[in-house]
């Protein structure tokens, strides 16, 4: 039984208890027991009427807060899994993700060997350009 369904048996079972014990003000017209108010009787109030309406409203209460209690429940266990979410989202950024800094300080690194690299094949040109120079002025 879903909780919904639970919660619906309680109300009706409320109400079929407050109409029962109400007879002579209601009366059921479809097989499914639905109430109505009677026509074809005198009304006149029971004698207990302010004691059932008293334990109607008392189990209606009781209803209403295990209604809040379980809504209060779900949504603590609503929060929880979202921060579990999160905390393993952050723990598979830490394993897998970029970090900038990281990739800045590469940048920075590879910088400085490409332009160590550019003046060492400067600085070759140059030592080949005066050796070739110089064979070729004797």
């Amino acid at each position: 039984m879903t909780t919904v369904e639970n919660y619906q048996q309680k109300i009706n079972t409320a109400v079929t208890e407050f109409a029962q014990a109400n007879g002579n003000v209601f009366e059921t017209t479809s097989p499914a027991g639905e109430l109505s108010v009677a026509t074809d009787a005198p009304l006149e109030l029971p004698k207990g009427l302010d004691e059932d309406v008293k334990n109607v409203q008392a189990d209606f209460r009781a209803i209403v807060s295990g209604l809040g209690a379980e809504g209060q429940t779900a949504g603590y266990a609503v929060s929880a899994q979202e921060q579990l979410i999160v905390s393993t989202e952050n723990r598979r950024q830490a394993v897998t993700g970029v970090s900038l800094d990281e990739e800045m300080s590469n940048l920075v690194k590879f910088q400085h060997a490409y332009n160590a690299a550019a003046r060492l094949v400067s600085t070759t040109d140059e030592m080949l350009d005066t050796i070739i120079n110089r064979m070729a002025a004797r």
